[in-house]
């Protein structure tokens, strides 16, 4: 936020009554405006759970979001995402506009659902061992995009997930490491077997105190675990996926072979991503993460559980 300077003007005065001069009450101009949003303006498949986000060009501290639909308005990135969240599901195949009021002007986003949220026109079976491509290279972060890239760094840009078994009320979920070509499971990385989520009709959300998973040689833990999407009407795809946690930086600094996790929380402070209380100690160096709601296309890949690391030659 650009710094606010009060000036003061000092003269000789005669008078006991003295005209303001206009400088001393000129307020400064809002020139903040819009550079994109989600979903976009126009969009004609709008995900029915969406979070309506404009994104500014710079910081600010007041605005309001025009609807007519009952919701919450936030501000991230320090200023520069203002996010809209319906209290309820928006309708499917329904047009809405959004307006943000903005330096004392709105600006209009419309768009209109797409039919995700629709009952399934496959059975649950038929998506037994379906997998689908969790890219992490197409992905925006909400919150902790520095420690997002890393994450999709160390697993080559793509994480596999698979159905392992599903019903009409849970889905339990597979998830592995991708191969270098990122379309086939990589055989030598130990998977990742979820609880069961929550599943009603094509929406599922898993909440988990703790994930324990591998990356390269060390083990890491997830910590307030979010995890929920749609599946597309025909199985082909999930909509709407999105995924949040904690990462604790005691763990985090021994991936680049340090030990100073105090460091990472400087670093982070620089990158606008915080340290915060970890939800299991209250100790003060854990980091959150946020993937904004994105698509992930299914695979041709058949994932099988995989318990144990191929040891290294």
């Amino acid at each position: 936020m650009r710094p606010l300077f009060l000036v003061f003007l000092v003269g000789c005065v005669t008078e006991t009554n003295v005209e303001p001069n206009p400088s001393d009450t000129e307020s400064v101009e809002c020139e903040a405006f819009i550079r994109g949003s989600s979903p976009e303006n126009g969009d004609t498949e709008a995900y029915y759970r969406t979070y309506v986000e404009f994104y500014l060009s710079e910081p600010v501290e007041e605005v309001a979001v025009d609807s007519g639909v009952p919701g919450t308005t936030v501000m991230l990135d320090g200023g520069q995402t203002v996010r809209f969240i319906p209290d309820e599901p928006l309708e499917q195949r329904t047009e809405y506009t959004f307006s943000l009021e903005l330096c004392g002007e709105s600006a209009p986003l419309t768009f209109e659902t797409s039919n995700t949220g629709n009952p399934l026109e496959v059975l649950p079976e038929e998506l037994q061992q379906q997998s689908y491509d969790l890219s992490l290279l197409e992905v925006d972060f909400v919150e902790g995009e520095l420690l997002g890239n890393l994450v999709a760094w160390l697993y080559r840009g793509h994480l596999l997930a698979g159905i392992s078994e599903m019903t009409d009320s849970q889905v339990s979920w597979r998830v592995a490491t991708a191969d270098a070509h990122g379309t086939q499971q990589d055989a030598c990385a130990r998977t990742l077997e979820l609880p069961p989520a929550e599943l009603s009709g094509t929406y599922f959300s898993l909440q988990e105190p703790e994930l324990v998973f591998d990356a390269y040689d060390i083990t890491l833990r997830a910590l307030d675990v979010s995890l929920e999407g749609d599946f597309t009407v025909d199985g082909s795809a999930i909509d709407g996926l999105r995924f949040s946690a904690l990462f604790d930086g005691r763990e985090l600094i021994a991936l680049i072979g340090g030990d100073d996790y105090e460091a990472m929380c400087e670093l982070g402070d620089f990158a606008n991503m915080p340290c915060q209380p970890c939800p299991d100690d209250g100790s003060p160096t854990c980091f959150y993460v946020e993937v904004a709601q994105y698509e992930a296309p299914s695979t041709p890949a058949v994932l099988v559980e995989v318990d144990q690391a191929c040891e290294e030659d």
